[in-house]
């Protein structure tokens, strides 16, 4: 049984077979205090899954395609705060430096 992900890139696929590039675009920044501790962490939603869980996934579900053309890219977009964190924002730093850290292994591949 296919998972939502695998579903929607097999629609893309069927819809767009000659897609050759994937922008992982997806992301949202919750202003935390972690002097608050645990719950103030789980108030907001789930920050780790939007912005670096989506963006393994898409990428797992559409490289094999993007091997296949000359000419694929994809495009990781990131934020500065993934080089130079906010205290403010902890989660939302750590997940874009974990993008940026991704996308240089995957390119290495």
């Amino acid at each position: 049984m296919l998972r939502k992900g695998e579903k929607l890139a097999a629609e893309v696929l069927r819809r767009f077979p000659d897609i050759d590039i994937l922008v992982n675009n997806a992301g949202y920044k919750e202003y935390i205090d972690l002097k608050k501790g645990y719950s103030a962490l789980k108030a907001g939603g789930d920050e780790i899954a939007v912005n670096f869980t989506g963006l393994v996934d898409m990428t797992a579900l559409f490289i094999e395609h993007l091997l296949q053309k000359p000419s694929a890219a994809i495009i990781n977009v990131s934020s500065g705060l993934g080089f130079m964190p906010m205290p403010n924002t902890p989660v939302y730093s750590a997940t874009k430096a974990a993008s940026i850290l991704f996308a240089g292994a995957a390119a290495a591949a």
